[in-house]
């Protein structure tokens, strides 16, 4: 009975101690966040002029019953600016003062000043040149007849695509000051900026595209490079002859 009366004894002991120790803690939050709304509530009124970071804070400690504790690597007290405020919190005043650089800590009317910890937050310019520009456009001839299948390639890069049914097409720039070249077969190849977001060209045709083909049986030549005998066989000639197939026509 008396192990067991023991037992009890230290049993509530803990308790009573585990609900001291939880007590404590909600006290001192309790405490400190009445401290930090008042410190966030409690209202200033300023009007200076050209003073530094120095003068501006010993005005809120005069006016208030807040004392400033920082050090002086954290920010560049010896700043000088203007600011008026009428009934603004005290912490609405210090960001004012501070850019937003600085985090604050309140601990029973004392306001330690520190430095906001740095978040790797992407700027808008790094954003911009994340983002991949898309350029469009269209591809004619010098008639302005669609040019399907024309190619569009990204100079200096594999990037490329190539021209649909109506000669349009759209690239994903990889760099965003690139040039693009644009060919089709039987036309002069044009290179072009890609400063315009939509992009029209109208590309010439080739003269090597205009001299005369030369059908042989083992493929096609320029006539003037074929060095064997080359005859032109007159449609009419054919309509004139009895033939079975279009090889007889061919014959002789």
């Amino acid at each position: 009975m008396k192990n067991n009366s023991n037992y009890a004894s230290n049993l509530s002991y803990d308790k009573i101690k585990k609900a001291m120790r939880i007590s404590f803690i909600l006290f001192f939050t309790f405490i400190f966040s009445a401290v930090a709304n008042g410190f966030s509530q409690d209202k200033v009124n300023l009007n200076l002029k050209n003073l530094n970071i120095l003068q501006i804070l010993d005005e809120i400690e005069a006016n208030s019953d807040y004392k400033f504790i920082y050090n002086v690597n954290v920010f560049d007290f010896d700043k000088r600016t203007s600011i008026t405020a009428t009934d603004q919190s005290i912490k609405s005043v210090l960001d004012m003062i501070f850019d937003n650089q600085l985090d604050y800590e309140v601990i029973d009317k004392k306001v330690i000043l520190k430095k906001r910890d740095k978040v790797n937050v992407v700027s808008k310019v790094e954003e911009e040149e994340v983002l991949q520009r898309t350029v469009s456009g269209n591809v004619s001839d010098s008639d302005g007849n669609a040019l399907p299948g024309a190619s569009v390639l990204e100079v200096g890069t594999t990037n490329g695509t190539t021209t649909d049914f109506d000669g349009n097409f759209s690239l994903q720039l990889e760099n965003d000051d690139s040039d693009l070249e644009i060919s089709f077969i039987g036309f002069e190849t044009q290179t072009v900026s890609s400063d315009s977001d939509n992009i029209l060209v109208q590309l010439v045709v080739s003269e090597s595209s205009l001299d005369e083909i030369v059908v042989t049986g083992y493929g096609t030549q320029l006539r003037r490079n074929v060095t064997g005998s080359v005859a032109t066989i007159d449609n009419e000639v054919i309509e004139n002859r009895s033939l079975t197939s279009a090889g007889a026509a061919l014959s002789g």
